[in-house]
């Protein structure tokens, strides 16, 4: 062992030669990521590893679409926490290669931040003890990696993305594969004007998923009532935690998807939700670091605006404008959210007040994007 890196590639390879060439240029990168000495190959460290090896392979040889094989087994299972990395765990099914699918991190940040260059110095101006998401918040400047990561999470939705089509049907498909695998569509139980998500389904540190408004949410906006969203962690008032979720509220009509920016340290934020809107969803993501996650994650959401001084928020009912937020932050017409749960009213052991729940439904899960891309290739084809 002299200290010069090398790759080790097995014969099957060399029978593909595209095949060889991503292998190639993720394990070179591996190589210049031992020379970096940034990131010690260890716990929260290790998926970054991986993560941003799939990142360089689709830098590298994005014509070849073989970057985001692994997607699944992160979008899937979008709730295991961020910095889960296992080549064995559930027998092959997600959220194992959890840390190859988590590429799309990065990749966000390239996408629709123009940030190659940001992946690229965390390399080379990370320490060896440094958790990769401090590294980027630093590299981010005046943005949150933590509002990174609520972005993304609302962007996936839909699968806002240069090659968003092609994701969202590498998804689909093999989410047929693993149903009782699929926690991208939480339940909710209603208690009076909250709702409920349990501490089961909620998601891990730096995971997310998403949860659908009832239709009372767009009933609402179409009555002309306004929308003040808010979430936070289900503990008795007054009570410390160390529990954090930053959320984003998307809205789904016939021209695509919009983000709007839900303030967290807002008791609420109102939000100008267009008229037009057929479909409300919550993209909530769990930003509290692995060693401040204790006791439950359990966390409730609002979306009725709540009594109180109107000089308190500077914006009556229904005013329609967005405070404490940045209004929409992004617009995708990549495709449709995932799946529509069902909506009942009927009693449940969990449940307190009047005991409404959201069903999860695995009902047309292979669909999760082919309504609004057919919408988008037909109006493709009208412009040719």
């Amino acid at each position: 062992d002299s200290g010069f890196p090398y790759i080790v590639l097995t014969v099957g390879a060399l029978a593909d030669l595209d095949y060889m060439k991503g292998i190639i240029i993720h394990e070179f990168f591996h190589a210049v990521q031992w020379g970096t000495g940034a990131f010690a190959l260890s716990w929260p460290q290790r998926w970054y590893w991986e993560a941003t090896a799939e990142w360089a392979e689709g830098m590298l040889q994005p014509e070849r679409h073989s970057y985001f094989y692994w997607l699944p087994w992160y979008a899937i299972r979008p709730t295991t926490a961020l910095d889960h990395h296992s080549t064995d765990d559930f027998g092959g099914e997600p959220p194992d290669l959890h840390q190859y699918g988590a590429f799309i991190v990065p990749w966000y940040i390239t996408d629709h931040l123009d940030g190659a260059e940001i992946i690229r110095a965390s390399w080379r101006e990370g320490d060896a003890g440094e958790d990769p998401l401090d590294a980027l918040d630093t590299l981010l400047g005046d943005t949150e990696i933590e509002d990174v990561l609520a972005d993304q999470a609302a962007a996936n939705l839909t699968w806002d993305y240069t090659d968003g089509e092609l994701f969202a049907w590498q998804v689909a498909e093999v989410a047929g594969w693993y149903p009782h695998r699929d926690t991208r569509v939480t339940t909710a139980v209603a208690d009076e004007d909250d709702w409920w998500v349990h501490e089961d389904a909620a998601p891990d540190s730096y995971g997310y998923h998403f949860v659908q408004l009832p239709d009372e949410a767009v009933d609402r906006v179409l009555t002309g009532g306004g929308l003040a969203v808010a979430v936070e962690p289900d503990l008795p008032p007054g009570l410390p935690s160390s529990l954090r979720f930053r959320s984003r509220l998307v809205e789904i009509s016939s021209s695509g998807a919009t983000t709007h920016w839900i303030d967290h340290e807002a008791d609420q934020t109102w939000v100008d939700v267009s008229a037009s809107a057929s479909e409300l969803w919550l993209a909530v993501i769990n930003t509290t670091p692995p060693h401040a996650l204790r006791g439950t994650p359990a966390y409730r959401f609002r979306w009725v605006p709540m009594p109180e001084d109107p000089e308190d928020t500077g914006d009556p009912e229904g005013s329609g404008n967005d405070t404490g937020g940045e209004g929409p932050v992004g617009t995708g017409d990549s495709g449709d959210p995932i799946q529509t749960p069902s909506w009942s009213h009927e009693k449940t052991e969990e449940s307190s007040g009047c005991g409404c729940a959201t069903g999860s439904g695995r009902t047309g899960i292979l669909w999760l994007a082919a309504g609004l891309l057919l919408w988008r290739r037909r109006g493709d084809s009208q412009s040719e």
